[in-house]
């Protein structure tokens, strides 16, 4: 008679929540999209969201169709695709929708400890890896000169690295301040 029913539609979850008649589903998407499971809107947020599909009977496989949808100028923009998951699986699906065209990025990644400045104002992000984002550069705009500024204490004394970049409307640039082993690196 085929796969018997897959039980509970995926909820939000973590790796620790994975056992036996679970199945773990990681999903990458653009911060703003909306994620569907099965055609039900889901109501988890950020761009990576974890569902755990519980319930599951060994040795059967369960279809999951995942929707991804986004605005993007004034049109709605989706991607489909379809998962398989078994009892005990843990599988990530990457969607790759457009960026928002009036959205530029900064990613910087940095010690978890360090302070981290934008064109001269203290930012209040924590973690090794800070992504900051504006839409207030229009197509063809640019802040040219923009500094980069990353501070904090080793041994005692203060280290202050800094990098001057221009930011573009629309890019998404990665800055890596590695002050424990004191290199720079740009990337875009």
């Amino acid at each position: 008679m085929g796969n018997p029913p897959a039980g509970n539609l995926p909820q939000p979850g973590d790796a620790a929540s994975q056992s036996n008649g679970k199945a773990m589903l990681t999903v990458s998407v653009p911060k703003d999209a909306r994620v569907f499971v099965n055609g039900v809107a889901t109501k988890s947020l950020g761009e990576v969201r974890t569902y755990v599909s519980r319930g599951l009977s060994d040795g059967f496989k369960y279809t999951y169709e995942i929707r991804v949808e986004t605005e993007r100028n004034g049109k709605t923009v989706e991607e489909v695709k379809t998962v398989s998951l078994r009892a005990g699986d843990n599988t990530d699906v990457a969607f790759d929708l457009p960026q928002n065209d009036n959205e530029t990025s900064l990613t910087v990644h940095v010690p978890a400890d360090a302070k981290v400045f934008l064109g001269g104002n203290e930012t209040s992000a924590t973690g090794e890896v800070r992504t900051f984002s504006t839409s207030g550069l229009t197509a063809g705009q640019e802040w040219s000169n923009y500094k980069v500024r990353v501070e904090m204490v080793r041994n005692g004394e203060k280290v202050v690295r800094e990098e001057v970049i221009t930011l573009k409307a629309g890019d998404a640039r990665t800055l890596r301040f590695d002050l424990d082993n004191e290199k720079v690196a740009n990337a875009r």
